[in-house]
């Protein structure tokens, strides 16, 4: 039995480019990557609309082959996307950094094992229900380095005004993004989910056996809990079973995003970011009683 206990995503900014979503066998976090460029299919948001594009796809490849080989399944949604792309795109990209783009982490529940895939810095965490040791699945996609560069220029500009802006601030930034996107998803750079198909043989995946399992799937935004503020360990992201302590640890994360200093001292190309977060419960025959 694949039992999503709690699938949340809240947005940051205007356009919510996170997204979740799930079939009876399968989940996935989504977090589209925002443009350094312009938009050129979606008057909002084209990391949204890319985001929206990859969910409709797996949905509905899901619905009618839910034991479709990972590389056929995802191969056919990076087809379909960038076939759609190129229908409404109003114009040629002025470059990589106009392409759309996303992270993702993947679970799917088959028939002979437990698949887990990430491409970019979505992650997964389980455990054994019942159990109390832990493992956590994603390497980032070799994006590190490059956030690394931001986050030190991001560093350097708060340090010389204190006082910027927000949009100041990403505007700062912007070539330097635009730098990092032309890194994506080639040999030497890092690798996410995007209209190039050479990214999937590069998704970090693994496998489980089929058992009773306790997964966490989370976004970057919501992982600076762990990773920026420090206020969760990776194992607690398991312990988090309901809606209501969601929104606990949620409004955690907005108060340390917007406290006097926050930027100073977790230098960051956003202010607040898309946060989104799932708890699936998997067992390999029915729920237990009590």
């Amino acid at each position: 039995m694949f039992n999503v206990r709690l699938a949340e995503t809240r947005s940051g900014a205007t356009a919510n480019e996170d997204l979740v979503g799930y079939t009876d066998a399968a989940a996935w976090v989504i977090d589209g990557a925002s443009g350094a460029g312009e938009n050129v299919v979606s008057a909002v948001s084209d990391a949204q609309w890319f985001a929206q594009r990859v969910d409709a796809e797996l949905r509905d490849l899901l619905a009618s082959e839910p034991t479709m080989p990972f590389e056929d399944l995802f191969g056919t949604v990076v087809d379909r996307c960038r076939l759609d792309y190129s229908t409404l795109a109003r114009r040629p990209p002025a470059g990589r950094h106009e392409l759309p783009c996303a992270a993702i982490a993947f679970v799917r529940a088959l028939p002979e094992k437990v698949e887990l895939a990430t491409l970019g810095d979505c992650r997964i965490a389980y455990r054994p229900l019942g159990g109390e040791a832990f493992a956590e699945h994603g390497d980032g996609g070799n994006i590190g380095p490059f956030e690394q560069r931001t986050i030190a220029l991001a560093r350097s500009i708060v340090a010389e005004h204190p006082g910027i802006s927000t949009a100041e601030l990403f505007q700062e930034l912007r070539p330097q993004l635009v730098r990092n996107r032309a890194f994506m998803n080639v040999d030497g750079g890092y690798w996410v989910l995007g209209l190039q198909m050479e990214a999937i043989e590069r998704a970090d995946r693994a496998e489980l056996p089929v058992d009773d399992w306790a997964i966490a799937l989370a976004s970057d935004g919501f992982l600076r809990l762990t990773d920026m503020f420090g206020r969760l360990g990776v194992s607690d992201l398991l312990s988090i079973n309901s809606r209501e302590e969601f929104e606990e640890y949620y409004s955690q994360l907005r108060t340390l995003e917007q406290v006097d200093g926050s930027l100073r001292n977790h230098p960051r190309a956003k202010i607040s970011d898309d946060a989104s977060f799932m708890r699936i419960d998997m067992y390999t025959n029915s729920v237990p009683n009590g």
